[in-house]
C-alpha cells in the first residue's frame, strides 16, 4: 500500500516535470521570437529616421538650419563630427569615453543635437546603438560652417595618435 502510494506520487511528480519542461521550452521559443520582433523594429527605426529626412524634402536638396549649440552640445557634436563616418559612427560609450561625460549625459546632448537640427543618425551595432551624423551634412558643415565651434573646443578634441 506506502509503495503504491509513492508510485502515484512519483507519477504526479513525473507528469508535473514534464509540464515544466514543456513551459520551459515556450518560454524559450517566446523569447527568441521577441528578440527578432526587437532586431526588426530597431531596423524599421532606422528606415524610419531615413524616411522622414526624405520626405522633409531628400536629404541632398534639404536646408539644415541649426539652432545655437551649448558649449557641451558643441563638444558632443564635435566628437562625433571628428569621430564618426568611419565604421558605423560612434557608440555613446565611445562619445562618453572621449568627452569624460557620463553616457546618460551624452543620450540626453544627442537628443538636444537632434531637436536643434543636426540631422543624427542612430544605427543599431553588436556594441550597441552607435549615432552619426548624415553625411550630407557632414560634407556641407566641411564647406560652409552649419555649426559654429568655439576654437578652445577644436584643441580639446584633437585626434589622439590611437585615432589615426
Amino acid at each position: 500500500m506506502l509503495e503504491e502510494s509513492f508510485r502515484k506520487i512519483r507519477e504526479e511528480f513525473e507528469d508535473h516535470l514534464t509540464c515544466i519542461n514543456e513551459n520551459t521550452n515556450e518560454i524559450n521559443a517566446n523569447y527568441e521570437y521577441l528578440c527578432e520582433l526587437d532586431a526588426k523594429i530597431k531596423k524599421m527605426t532606422e528606415r524610419l529616421d531615413e524616411l522622414e529626412l526624405y520626405i522633409k524634402g531628400g536629404a541632398a536638396q534639404q536646408q539644415f538650419k541649426v539652432s545655437p549649440l551649448t558649449p557641451r552640445e558643441q563638444e558632443v557634436f564635435l566628437v562625433i563630427y571628428t569621430f564618426g563616418g568611419k565604421e558605423g559612427g560612434l557608440t555613446y560609450k565611445e562619445i562618453s569615453r572621449r568627452t569624460a561625460l557620463p553616457e546618460h549625459m551624452i543620450i540626453s546632448y544627442i537628443t538636444n543635437l537632434s531637436m536643434k537640427g543636426v540631422p543624427i543618425i542612430r544605427m543599431q551595432k553588436e556594441e550597441g546603438i552607435s549615432v552619426d551624423i548624415l553625411k550630407e551634412f557632414r560634407d556641407i558643415q566641411a564647406k560652409e560652417t552649419i555649426v559654429p565651434i568655439n576654437e578652445s573646443l577644436l584643441k580639446k578634441i584633437q585626434p589622439t595618435h590611437q585615432d589615426n
